[in-house]
């Protein structure tokens, strides 16, 4: 059975609020486990029911949770048209995403409705997604070393991996 649970976050970006610790949220998340895995999924600012009326966590559990499986038409669609779908497709295609890396994009996006049309933003966020998952995978000592540079830089890790990951292309580009 999944828990309900609120939890603060960080956006990543280099000049916001959250960088110094003053994080955003809180905001709820349903959260499980799935084998040895832990999986989590964001349901908003507010707990609402299918019809978008507020509800107490106390109600949340009772009307969403006490359901023998999850309805997954509960959570607002982001990309509706076929078109749209390809689009992404397209992006996280280019952007080379493993599935865990596409399926953290929709979560992210899906925080963001509103820029979530922006295939700029959509950009950005891949690439600081893709970013994120290959600091997670890279091994302790490596990670602390990037850690410190990033204080150094005064960076979010996401922003100096981002970087990391520019200059890398542009010097791939010049030896070409």
């Amino acid at each position: 059975m999944p828990s309900l649970i609120q939890r603060k976050v960080q956006c990543g970006k280099p000049n916001c609020k959250c960088a110094a610790g003053n994080l955003h949220g809180p905001y709820w998340y349903l959260e499980w486990m799935e084998g040895t895995k832990r999986k989590w999924k964001y349901l908003g600012k507010t707990l609402t029911d299918k019809q978008g009326n507020p509800l107490t966590p106390e109600e949340y559990k009772s009307q969403i949770l006490s359901l023998d499986s999850y309805d997954k038409t509960h959570e607002p669609p982001i990309f509706q048209s076929p078109e749209e779908i390809a689009r992404l497709n397209t992006i996280i295609r280019y952007k080379g995403l493993t599935k865990a890396e596409a399926q953290r994009l929709l979560e992210i996006l899906r925080m963001h409705p509103e820029k979530a049309q922006s295939e700029e933003f959509i950009f950005k966020t891949a690439t600081q997604v893709k970013g994120t998952f290959i600091m997670v995978s890279l091994p302790h000592k490596l990670r602390d070393a990037f850690t410190d540079l990033a204080q150094k830089k005064n960076m979010t890790m996401e922003n100096l991996i981002i970087q990391l990951m520019k200059e890398a292309l542009n010097r791939s580009r010049i030896e070409t």
